[in-house]
């Protein structure tokens, strides 16, 4: 078995001393006897499986596998025998820690005594303040008339018809262009052609050189055009180059939008263009009242920050940047292009203090949870599963498989958790209501 599946009864002497922020640095020392039983145990089992020629099976001579084997059999035994005597020294000081132990030294010369000095983080002992003397405001999610009609003008823009016309091509049309780029000598770089790139002229969906080209253009015409690309373009084959392009505008499709009546209503699966007013107001009001209520979310827990900053534990903060580093590095992927490690840095600099942020978000939340016992249980989960599953009154078997999925629950239990925080927080705060903010 091996001994890191085992607390060691091991006497330890460990004094605890602060280093910067939420480390700590313990000072370990136990009996070296310790260590040299674990390490026999390791050789013992090596040998025991251990071959050499003209020496039968675990009858390999010590001092040949010491020699052999040396390195290997003192990982082993440091490997099992450390991370169990870092457990208990931590639990012996009580420590909360949120990091994985970092061995700083480990003096394994001494033949009295094995001396480490390990490096952890500790969780933040927060004293926020009284939940009473926190003012925020909270916005009303009122609907302007103005935004139903862009809503109803976004539905006609979805359900618009594009008839092809033999005319120039002008803003609002969608088009059908054909571009290869040039080299240093005006040929055609034929093996990056793109045939038929469907864009809506005078949207800025594509580079305005190419729109310029195009503008006025009739089905089956050419025209060239240069593109000055920035010098620290992602693409570093065209970064800070001049390019040449020849453009062929295929097709021409004009946009015909429907009218705002009955028809399209009922189109839409509604009686008529008032019910659907209706409709699109009620859910704007829901997605307003979702986005006041993040608002306000984000406003006390600003609050609880500026009324009480705490250090954060600088291992959250590096593993937070590694995970929105690592998504910033798959979206460069999946559009075919390297990120290079001085553009990664600086993203990572430059997102430093949301992740502190967000660490900060995270303990003040936990602290929360467990101050008040806010952690939603599973049976809230399925509590709430069973909800989904009435109010959309189809295929109950896809809701649960989908919320059977481990992740997916735990995802969904912390954030039940975290709205009964928030309806807590909310009920103890001082919270104004006051009129939605105009858009900047």
């Amino acid at each position: 078995m091996n001994s890191t599946q085992q607390k060691p009864s091991i006497e330890l002497q460990v004094t605890t001393a602060a280093a910067s922020g939420c480390a700590r640095v313990l000072t370990i020392e136990f009996a070296r006897g310790h260590y040299d039983d674990e390490r026999e145990r390791v050789l013992r089992e090596l040998r025991r499986r251990i071959t050499r020629p003209g020496f039968r099976k675990g009858k390999v001579p010590r001092d040949l596998i010491e020699r052999e084997f040396g390195e290997r059999i003192r990982a082993e035994s440091v490997e099992n025998l450390i991370p169990a005597v870092c457990q208990q020294a931590i639990e012996q000081e009580g420590l909360d820690v949120v990091s994985t132990p970092n061995i700083r030294t480990l003096d394994l010369e001494n033949p009295q005594a094995v001396r480490m000095e390990v490096e952890v983080d500790v969780r933040p002992r927060l004293q926020l303040v009284a939940l009473e003397a926190l003012r925020a405001a909270e916005w009303r999610p009122e609907v302007r008339d103005e935004e139903i009609e862009q809503e109803l003008e976004r539905v006609r823009e979805q359900n618009a018809q594009f008839e092809a016309v033999e005319r120039p091509a002008q803003d609002g049309d969608f088009l059908l262009v054909s571009y290869v780029p040039l080299d240093e000598q005006g040929e055609e770089r034929t093996g990056q052609r793109v045939d038929n790139y469907p864009f809506q002229l005078g949207e800025g969906q594509v580079v305005a050189e190419f729109e310029a080209a195009v503008r006025g253009l009739s089905p089956g015409e050419t025209a060239r055009a240069e593109v000055q690309y920035a010098a620290d373009h992602d693409n570093q084959e065209i970064a800070g180059r001049l390019v040449a392009f020849v453009l062929t505008l295929k097709e021409v499709k004009e946009k015909h939008l429907p009218e705002l009546d009955d028809d399209l209503a009922r189109d839409l699966g509604v009686d008529n263009l008032e019910t659907l007013r209706e409709r699109m107001r009620d859910e704007l009001e829901r997605r307003l009242k979702q986005e006041s209520e993040r608002d306000l979310r984000e406003k006390l827990i600003d609050a609880m920050i500026a009324a009480h900053p705490f250090d954060v534990p600088a291992t959250m903060v590096e593993k937070y940047l590694d995970a929105v580093t690592a998504e910033y590095e798959e979206r460069h992927r999946r559009m075919q292009v390297e990120v290079e490690p001085q553009k990664r840095d600086e993203f990572r600099t430059s997102a430093r203090p949301s992740a502190e942020r967000a660490v900060r978000r995270m303990l003040i939340v936990d602290h929360l949870q467990t101050e008040h016992d806010l952690r939603a249980s599973e049976e809230d989960v399925d509590n709430w599963i069973e909800e989904k599953v009435q109010a959309e009154d189809s295929e109950p078997a896809r809701v649960r498989g989908f919320f059977a999925d481990p992740d997916r629950r735990r995802r969904l239990r912390n954030e039940l958790s975290e709205e009964r925080v928030f309806e807590f927080v909310k009920s103890k705060a001082q919270v104004e209501t006051v009129p939605r903010p105009q858009a900047p």
